[in-house]
């Protein structure tokens, strides 16, 4: 069954067309009626009309196609596409006038049929890169990217070195959804680059791709003057999980940025260390409610290890805390069912601490309450 057939919720239902030749007129009456089966409410009467359709490949039908994919109708904008992803490269330049499209849905269903054409696509975008007109250049530079085209690597790292500064981040974003470790090197260079968007693209992207060849230049950025490029340093170092990043990561949680210290955080977890878990514990206990929650909510990335550090949180004097850190002993199973009897029964608790250790056995191990 092709990838964009599937039957979709009746509760998204919008008008449909009352037939194709209200659009555009044929003189074939079968395309015209197949044409009108694109907005059938049966899916199966869609994908066998889009199936059916894709064996004729007129340019007056195809064009046709690409005019109702920008339709406002989402059952015949993703049948539309469909058949037009089967007929070929003559194909290929209307859908790439369906990307310049302002609506997101019809960019989506354009990119989804020119990933079906394949190389011949690809090349036809990367011709689009070096055009005048800047909102086709930027479409084609993402399309690219949604493509995973490894075809396009080094046309994509040529981009960022474009003059125009959206060129260059979508170019990094794009790089990054490809995920090629031979992206690496030209988005390390553009860590440098004049513009933090350009910055904070080109730092996501090489978290995404995961090369260790980037731990030392994201690290740099850790000191970066852009507090989003810093974040998403942090971010990036996290996904990487080299533990070279561990004291430099410890030393960005003390900055005044709570979207840097959240990102420090989080890698931080990941990466799974003592210091870092210890780092966690301090948090956990501190009267600054974010940094408290923020902590909590990264203990789980230890697995089995973050029980005890869980438990702590049981004892919170904030509610919500409290009622966060339930939930998240309750994840841990029955291995937490022994732990929780001992604390219960530990001299001096205080009472919301008690209330809240039998509110997680009871979840764990209901048959068995503690009086």
């Amino acid at each position: 069954m092709p990838v964009n057939a599937l039957p979709e919720d009746d509760a998204e239902l919008l008008p449909l067309p009352s037939t194709a030749a209200s659009i555009m007129t044929l003189s074939d009456l079968e395309t015209e009626r197949l044409l009108g089966q694109l907005g059938d409410l049966d899916w199966r009467v869609r994908v066998n009309a889009a199936t059916q359709l894709s064996i004729r490949t007129s340019p007056a039908l195809i064009q046709q196609l690409a005019e109702l994919v920008q339709t406002g109708d989402f059952r015949v904008r993703r049948a539309a596409s469909e058949a037009l992803g089967q007929m070929g490269e003559a194909a290929i330049e209307p859908l790439i006038s369906c990307i310049d499209s302002p609506v997101r849905e019809v960019r989506f269903a354009a990119i989804s049929a020119l990933q079906t054409l394949g190389v011949p696509a690809v090349a036809a975008l990367v011709k689009h890169i070096d055009g005048k007109k800047h909102s086709l250049r930027r479409t084609a530079v993402e399309a690219l990217g949604r493509l995973r085209a490894v075809d396009a690597i080094e046309r994509l790292a040529d981009c960022l070195a474009d003059p125009d500064e959206e060129i260059r981040w979508r170019a990094a974003a794009a790089l990054g959804d490809i995920r090629s470790q031979e992206s690496t090197p030209p988005l390390i260079a553009a860590l440098n680059d004049g513009h933090p968007q350009v910055r904070w693209a080109a730092a996501t992207a090489l978290g995404g791709i995961g090369s260790g060849q980037a731990v030392f230049p994201l690290i740099e950025q850790l000191q970066d003057s852009a507090t989003e490029v810093r974040a998403a340093a942090a971010w990036a170092l996290g996904e990487i999980g080299d533990l070279r990043a561990v004291e430099p990561l410890l030393r960005c949680v003390r900055e005044e940025s709570e979207e840097v210290r959240r990102a420090c955080l989080i890698a931080l977890s990941r990466l799974g260390t003592s210091e870092a878990l210890s780092l966690l514990e301090t948090n956990l206990l501190s009267t600054d409610l974010e940094q408290a929650h923020l902590a909590l909510d990264a203990l789980p990335n230890f697995g089995a290890a973050a029980l005890p550090y869980l438990m702590r949180g049981l004892e919170h004097t904030n509610s919500r805390l409290r009622e966060r850190a339930i939930e998240l002993v309750v994840a841990q199973g029955q291995p937490a069912v022994e732990p929780l009897r001992v604390l219960l029964k530990r001299r001096g608790l205080p009472p919301v601490a008690k209330a809240a250790t039998r509110a997680a056995l009871d979840h764990l191990a209901p048959e068995k309450k503690a009086a």
